[in-house]
């Protein structure tokens, strides 16, 4: 039964359409009926081509992830955390903690809730297999071996 909804627009009877005229297509099972102002948005990513640009994906590394964002997107500013010498003494044991930023990636508001889910289904998934994961600790540092070699040894 149609409702108001769902009705289609008034066609005339199959004897009164012209010959070129073709009947209307009911829409599949599976396809919910939208307005004529929407767009078909069944596109399969999956089935898509990947092409790779000529001069080859950027790749980066990242070991600290920050955000801001807006009406419309978000944003997700990757990071490195280093140890880098300092300028006036750049030794081994003179060094101090940087954060480099090495890519802003910029996402609609829509694509960061399929993020999440996919980062979420992923992470599960590897802690149903290795375990939870837990907050990591940073070991204390080590002295250097000396060039001299052990007292008694030559």
């Amino acid at each position: 039964m149609e409702t108001e909804k769902t009705k289609r627009p008034n066609m005339p009877p199959p004897s009164m359409r012209p010959p070129t005229m073709p009947p209307p297509t009911p829409p599949a099972y599976s396809e919910k009926v939208r307005s004529k102002a929407e767009a078909p948005s069944n596109v399969e990513l999956s089935k898509l081509p990947l092409l790779e640009p000529e001069d080859g994906v950027f790749n980066a590394y990242s070991n600290v992830v920050n955000m801001n964002w807006t009406l419309t997107d978000v944003r997700l500013r990757f990071g490195e955390l280093l140890q880098v010498p300092d300028d006036d003494r750049p030794t081994w044991e003179n060094q101090h903690g940087i954060l480099l930023e090495r890519v802003s990636v910029a996402i609609p508001w829509h694509q960061a809730k399929v993020l999440r889910d996919m980062l979420a289904g992923i992470t599960r998934n590897y802690e149903e297999i290795n375990g939870d994961l837990k907050p990591i600790k940073l070991p204390a540092p080590v002295s250097p071996p000396s060039s001299s070699p052990p007292s008694g040894k030559r």
